[in-house]
């Protein structure tokens, strides 16, 4: 410690709570004593000073660490005069998201605080026996449809009406979904004015493959297909399967892979096309504005930033530190961090790309993550920034 503090420590009683007084407070010993563990912590503040004022008696929250900084401090490079100011994350969520965003980037000033009190309890990075890190918080649920004759389809088409009719924007892949499960229930009848409510009309649908794909899929799993139909069902599979196999070699391409590696990387590349030609597009996060990933969104980050997928060039880039079953959870997970962030900001900025970069990047789970979301949802980028060992 740079400074010296007065300690009480209650653990010594059975109670899990620990509070530090001091007549100056240093940004480095709120770093050892809370910042490290990311340990849960009450700043009391000075009364009548501008945190006071602006948030109140006290903040309950965890020091939030930019990657800038947290570079300085494990070099040795950070001094007490580099920083002032304290950032914090509120987990919760009595103050607005505006001040709740104040407190994250901005942060109080360090002179504000009087005493801080925490919990000491870290929660620890788990892995598995590859050493690879596990998603935390996790609890894979399985549920047999068949089993409880729960018609999946019918289910689907429930959910996302009752989406729409929440006001929830549908993404395109999901507006395609709920016209063509409508006309698989309805042997292939449609209102127009559904149509047109979600921007089709009859020959926009009429042209639109993978409207025709879910309806065809859903008329199969009930055996109600014409031998033309079949004929039909096949051709449209066949065209949506070009159409992803441009988009991979397309991807593939900026890799700037060369011939000679080609062979040495098929298995590779195999692993690659056959994850790519399973892929489905799904939403990543839900609310008034969602998010979610696409097949470019897909190929774009695992051929980067998966470990066991990085191919040409893209070999020298930040792999992820998860299995790559994992990454769609990882993804969850990391844009839960900022969901009610990118939803105020959606709602006050609707056209506006939205990013966590940089001093903004998200932190989970030891790591930061630099992403990039498109206006209408997309997910464009993710990726992790360089691992610092805090241990």
């Amino acid at each position: 410690m740079k400074n010296s503090y007065r300690t009480i420590d209650y653990t010594v009683f059975g109670l899990p709570y620990i509070e530090v007084h001091g007549d100056k407070f240093l940004y480095l010993d709120l770093y050892e004593l809370v910042g490290r563990h990311q340990f849960m912590t009450t700043f009391n503040l000075k009364e009548d000073s501008e945190a006071h004022t602006k948030y109140g008696a006290s903040i309950l929250g965890v020091i939030h660490i930019n990657h800038t900084v947290l570079k300085k401090i494990e070099s040795s490079t950070l001094t007490e005069i580099d920083l002032e100011r304290v950032q914090i994350y509120l987990p919760e969520f009595e103050l607005s998201e505006e001040l709740r965003g104040d407190l994250k980037y901005q942060g109080i000033k360090i002179a504000d605080i009087e005493f801080i009190s925490f919990l000491p309890y870290e929660r620890k990075t788990e892995v598995h026996d590859t050493g690879e890190k596990k998603v935390p918080n996790i609890i894979e649920v399985k549920v047999d449809f068949k089993e409880h004759n729960v018609d999946e389809d019918k289910l689907q088409l429930s959910l996302l009406t009752m989406k729409n009719n929440h006001g929830i924007e549908l993404i395109y892949f999901e507006k395609e979904q709920i016209i063509g499960l409508t006309r698989g229930i309805n042997d292939g009848h449609i209102d127009s004015r559904i149509l047109a409510h979600f921007g089709f009309d009859k020959e926009s649908m009429e042209n639109n493959h993978n409207i025709w794909l879910c309806y065809f899929k859903m008329k199969e799993k009930r055996n109600s297909l014409s031998e033309q139909q079949k004929e039909r069902y096949l051709e449209i599979q066949n065209i949506l399967s070009m159409k992803k196999i441009t988009k991979i070699l397309k991807e593939i391409t900026k890799s700037n892979i060369q011939a000679i590696e080609i062979g040495q990387q098929q298995d590779t590349l195999k692993v690659i096309i056959d994850s790519a030609m399973k892929f489905r597009p799904s939403i990543l996060s839900l609310g008034k504005k969602q998010i979610y990933w696409d097949l470019e969104s897909y190929l774009h980050i695992v051929i980067r930033h998966v470990k066991d997928y990085q191919i040409g060039d893209f070999k020298k880039k930040t792999p992820f530190s998860y299995k790559p079953e994992e990454l769609k959870l990882l993804i969850e997970k990391v844009i839960n961090c900022i969901k009610n962030e990118y939803q105020t900001e959606k709602l006050a900025k609707p056209d506006k790309i939205f990013t966590r970069q940089g001093k903004m990047a998200v932190r989970f789970n030891g790591d930061y993550y630099n992403l990039r979301i498109e206006p209408d949802g997309r997910l464009r980028q993710f990726h992790a920034l360089e691992s610092i060992n805090t241990e």
